[in-house]
Formats: structure tokens, sequence, C-alpha cells
């Protein structure tokens, strides 16, 4: 308690050990002798509320302790009256752990942002640096894959390994970079209503080779008259990697079953529909099941034939969470496994064409849509790219459409805008990283000069982040192709650029 100038009239023993003094010595301090000066300001103005209000606080400030310290505290108090005298009775806290607990909290939080980020550059490198050669070696084996006839069939046989072991290399890039994206929160979910038979149909295209390979049949519940509130792409991401789990760790001649439940959630009320893949392979202990959606974890997979990353079911996981969702699995030693998503019902949805002969399941057929290579009408291309390995691919890839397009290639970016100002082609493809001028330089002078402004232009780049692709069409890129591509793609991106 002290007066209205600022003197100490009585305090307890708690109050004097905050400033390591005596409650005598204390007593005979003012309160302004323990109060540093750069507070002044912020006190004039807690006793103007004071004034005006009866009470002030809570707030922060500093006290000096005897040996000179700075010791943070809270304070709030109010203005009481004793034989018609008015004091300012006051709580005082010291509030050093709870600073010294915020501090540490901060340089954690600063340090992770900065191990965050320091992960982020290290897989954006690794994924420019890996992509870089997987263009090659799969783009080489795709040409040798086109001219088949004239290899052997065991020449051909070796093709497809290479292709095989490189789209495998591709696809832990993939995983890898889609998990890093999850965990620092840079994926977002895009919700909206959704067909549950689409989806069905849509993973089921995409697998059915895989399960012909495999000699596994896949049936698939009647019941597919649902709509979701999802996002399609990441709820298909989840069915995929289950159906391929299915396939690869099913017996040979094994079945996948997909099978639909309607659940609500014992707390919130929510209605979801759980979607279940089973298999009929070895099925999985208690201990195995346990660590399933941690990443990296493939629970003694990884002794077997089955090549695999162990990531995909973690990223199941985190996708499910951030749609309000969840997954699951139950198993069976000797028997298989059921693995589940559970995703929110958004109503009924009537499928008119659903197949209902079957009153217990249906088998979905579904052709996979024919790839179109053919070009229309000739066009000149310019290729500006410094990996020769690349301009090689592209050359001997060119060749195979010689009728329809012209290409020419150039290593280095200044060589390459002079000759697109010079002789204008009819699109350009460019590489981002280049040394002395990198892509978006070169599109900035292209788009500067009157012979080359209306050119498209085709970003072609192992930089395949997220943040890449952005970077580069908001920069005014008229497409983003990350290496390694299906040539097959480029073209008709090429095709679609020219007719629109």
């Amino acid at each position: 308690m002290c007066g209205m100038d600022g003197k100490l009239n009585d305090v307890n023993p708690a109050y004097a050990a905050i400033i390591g003094r005596s409650v005598e010595e204390t007593k005979r301090m003012s309160y302004w002798d323990i109060t540093p000066e750069e507070f002044s300001n912020y006190e004039d103005e807690k006793l103007e509320n004071l004034d005006r209000n009866g009470f002030y606080g809570p707030y922060e400030k500093e006290y000096f302790h005897k040996d000179g310290r700075r010791i943070p505290v809270s304070l709030r108090g109010k203005v009481v009256c004793l034989d018609g005298v008015e004091y300012i009775l006051s709580s005082v806290e010291d509030i050093s752990d709870k600073k010294e607990c915020y501090e540490s909290l901060k340089r954690a939080i600063k340090d992770a942002t900065d191990a965050n980020l320091a992960k982020s550059a290290f897989l954006s490198s690794m994924s420019h640096e890996l992509r870089t050669p997987l263009n090659a070696i799969i783009g080489f084996s795709q040409l040798l894959e086109m001219g088949g006839d004239k290899l052997s069939k065991d020449q051909l046989v070796s093709v497809n390994e290479i292709q095989r072991g490189g789209k495998h290399l591709l696809a832990l890039i993939n995983e890898i970079l889609d998990l890093s994206k999850i965990e620092s929160g840079k994926v977002s979910v895009n919700m909206q209503s959704i067909s549950l038979t689409r989806i069905i149909e849509e993973c089921l295209r995409l697998t059915s080779s895989q399960a012909e390979d495999n000699n596994v049949a896949i049936v698939v519940a009647k019941n597919t008259d649902f709509t979701m509130n999802c996002d399609p792409l990441r709820l298909k991401q989840i069915v995929l990697n289950y159906l391929s789990n299915a396939i690869k760790y099913n017996t040979q001649s094994g079945t996948v079953s997909i099978t639909f439940k309607e659940i609500t959630h014992d707390i919130t009320g929510k209605k979801y529909l759980r979607i279940i893949v089973s298999d009929t392979g070895n099925g999985l202990s208690e201990k195995q099941m346990a660590s399933l959606f941690t990443p990296f974890e493939r629970v003694g997979a990884e002794k077997g034939t089955v090549q695999g990353t162990g990531i995909g079911l973690a990223i199941s996981k985190k996708l499910a969470t951030l749609m309000d969702g969840g997954v699951g699995v139950s198993s069976t030693l000797g028997e298989g496994s059921d693995f589940w998503v559970d995703v929110l019902l958004a109503g009924t949805f009537i499928q008119e064409n659903m197949p209902k002969e079957n009153k217990d399941s249906v088998n979905i057929q579904i052709s996979t849509p024919s790839v179109i290579d053919q070009a229309v009408g000739a066009a000149n291309v310019l290729y500006i790219d410094d990996n020769e390995g690349n301009i090689l691919f592209m050359k001997h890839a060119f060749k195979l459409y010689r009728d329809s397009y012209s290409l020419q290639a150039c290593s280095n970016p200044h060589q390459g805008l002079a000759l697109a100002i010079e002789n204008p082609p009819d699109l350009i493809l460019l590489d981002i990283s280049m040394p002395g001028m990198d892509g978006f330089e070169v599109l900035k002078h292209l788009e500067k000069d009157k012979a080359t402004c209306e050119v498209p232009v085709i970003a072609v780049s192992a930089n395949a982040m997220d943040v890449d692709i952005e970077k580069g069409m908001s920069a005014g890129f008229n497409g983003y192709l990350c290496k390694p591509f299906n040539f097959s793609t480029l073209m008709n991106k090429i095709d679609d650029t020219l007719n629109n």
C-alpha cells in the first residue's frame, strides 16, 4: 500500500522479497525508487486511469532488485480510503518464470521456423538436383520405348525396368515433398460436395493396371450413392494409397474389397461415411498397427520384395485430419486388413446409371482413355536449357514429330534470347535455373521486345515446389511443367497452348 505521492506505507514479506529487501527497508522507500525511468510516462497513464476509474491494471512493468537486476512484475490495484486518507492498494506478481518460459517459447518457435525454412530450402534444392538427372533417365527410356519395334524382347524389358525405377524415385521425391508441405502447414483443403461414385471410378481407373499386373480382383459394394463434403483431390489421394497398398501386399489371386458404412460421431454428432478398403493379405499384428501411420515406418515390409517409402499412410492421416475426418486400421494375422477413412457426409447422391442387377456388389468396369499425341499444324519451337542432357533428349524426342514441329535448342540463355528476337518462334520452352540469366529474366526480356511479346512461353523446370509453380505462373508463363515429365504431356500442353 502506498500513498498518492508514491511512498510505500506498508508491504508484506512477499512484496519485499521481490526486490530483495526486508519489509522495514522497503517501507523506507518510494515507489519511484524501484521503478526504472523509462516506465515514468507509462505510470502517469496508469495514475490517470486510477484517478478516473478508481482502479488500474493488470499491466506489466519492471522493478529494480537490490542487486541491480530488473524483475518483471504484473500489477493491479485500486484506491482505498483509510481514516479519510486515500491510498493505492496493489497486488504484485513476480512473473520472472513466466517471462523466461515465454522467451524460451519464442526462441523455440524461431529455431523451429528457421529449421523448417532450412528444411524447405534443402528439399527444394534436393528436388531440383534429383529431378534433373531423372528427366534424362525417364525421358530417354520413353524414347526407347516409343521405338520398341526396333528393340529385342530383352532390351524392351530392360527399358521398362529403367522406367519403373525412375518413376519409383520420382514418387519418393514427390511423397517427401508432400509430407514436408503438410507438416509446415502449407497444404490447404478445398472442401466441396462431391459424388462418392466419381471418386471411386477415378481411383479404379488409376489402379486397374496395377491390379491386373498383380492378378488381384477389386470388388466394390453397390451402395456408392453418397455425397461427401471433402477435398476430392485429397480424398482420392488417400483412397489411391489404400488401394495401391492393398494390391501390393495382397496374396496371389487375392481380392480387394471397397465397402462403405455410415457412422455418427459420439461427441459432435457429425455424420461421416467410412470408406473401407479390405485386402486378403497376411494381416498385421497389434504392434505393427500401432506404428502404421508414422512417417517412414513400413512395419517390417522393408525387408520384403515390395517397394515402398513408408510415407503414404502418414500423409493420408494428415490429409484426413485437415478434412475434419480420420483414418484407422483393423487386421487379423493370416486373414487380411481393413483400412478406413472417415469423410463428412453432405447428403445422399443418387447415381442413376449405377448397375443394379447385383444386389450385393458390383465390379465397376472402367476403360482407360486413349492418349493422343497428334500435333495440330506445323510449328517452330525454341528450347532454352543449360543442361546438355535435357537438350539431347528434346532433340531426339522432337524427331518423332519432325513433320509437325521444328525444334531449335540453345544451352545459353543470352544466345537463346537473341535467337528468339532475331527469328521469333511459334512457342518457347524455357528452363528456370540457368547461370548468367535465369528463366524469369529471359521471360521479362521476351515480354518487353515487340518481336517476342506475343510468343507463348512454357516453363520446363526441375523447380517443382508449389511456391515455384505459383511464382512461375504469376510471372506470366503460359504453362509450367515439372521435370521429369511425360513427353506426351508436354506435346499436349504445346498443342493446347498453340491452339488457344
